[in-house]
Parts: C-alpha cells; structure tokens; sequence
C-alpha cells in the first residue's frame, strides 16, 4: 500500500514541477518580451515556456529515475542482509 501511496505522491509531485516550471516559463517570456521587444517576436512567443517546461520534466524523470536506483539499491542490500 505505502507504494502504491509513494506513486501517487511521485505523480503528483512531477505534475506540480512540471506545471509551475510551466507558469515560470509563461512569466519569463513576459519580462523578456518586455525588455527586448525586438529580440522576442510573436513567432516564438510559446518557445521560452515550452522549453522551461522540459526542463521541469527532465527534472522530474531525474529524480524519478535516481528514486528507483536508490529503493533498488536498498532492495539489493536488504537481501544481502536477509541471506547473510
């Protein structure tokens, strides 16, 4: 049960990075397009939040893929345990 709940908190947590660094992103492009109105066209008003964006979900396979090495990892040294 506590992994099913680990899952569901994992999820929620990837869709939280990915939709706040998706906020950041739409943010970013404001003040850019503020600053440097020649430089940030209306052609690539989507590119800054969408690469902000992958970058939160390359944030979130991360660390999802270091939570699985790591519990792995303790399953690998609980049996060692167990057989020792």
């Amino acid at each position: 049960m506590s992994e099913l709940n680990d899952k569901i908190i994992y999820k929620i947590m990837g869709i939280l990075i990915i939709s706040i660094s998706y906020v950041m992103g739409l943010t970013w492009n404001t003040a850019v397009q503020k600053f440097l109105k020649d430089f940030v066209t209306t052609k690539n008003r989507w590119i800054h939040p969408i690469l902000v964006t992958l970058i939160g979900v390359g944030i979130t396979l991360y660390l999802e893929t270091m939570r699985i090495k790591i519990k792995k990892k303790h399953e690998d040294t609980a049996e060692e345990v167990f057989f020792e």
